[in-house]
């Protein structure tokens, strides 16, 4: 029997499906100092098997990469990502331990990717009735 991991609250007005996918908001934190946090929003991506977040999010918050990893993108060309560890917390209370997220120059609607690694987790429910 699957647990069911409740990692989204319901949408609200400040949520929105973009033309890109479903964004949500977070709290993305270092695992390290456990002292910064700063909430932003997040793009939930099926497609990218590892989690990201961009690089000045990172900066902003201490979060120093401590690997690479070659990334391969759809029609594109492979290239190397920064690995780094963080908290990611959701709506409800639920906080992610990532201990390997890359770290990548990502769009500034959405300066965190929520990949398979955190969705394998459990269920993500969207809930458009409540909000």
């Amino acid at each position: 029997m699957s647990s069911l991991v409740r990692i989204a609250g319901a949408l609200n007005a400040a949520d929105e499906m973009h033309q890109f996918g479903l964004i949500l908001p977070v709290v993305v934190g270092s695992q390290v100092s456990g002292l910064t946090s700063k909430p932003v929003t997040a793009l939930v991506d099926t497609g990218a098997h590892r989690s990201a977040l961009d690089k000045a999010l990172a900066s902003s918050l201490c979060i120093e990469p401590f690997g690479s990893e070659p990334l391969d993108v759809v029609g594109g060309i492979a290239r190397e990502v920064g690995l780094s560890s963080c908290s990611i917390g959701f709506q409800g209370g639920v906080v992610v331990k990532l201990g390997e997220v890359a770290i990548d120059d990502l769009p500034v609607f959405c300066p965190v990717i929520i990949g398979r690694d955190i969705l394998g987790i459990g269920q993500l429910i969207v809930d458009f009735t409540q909000g």
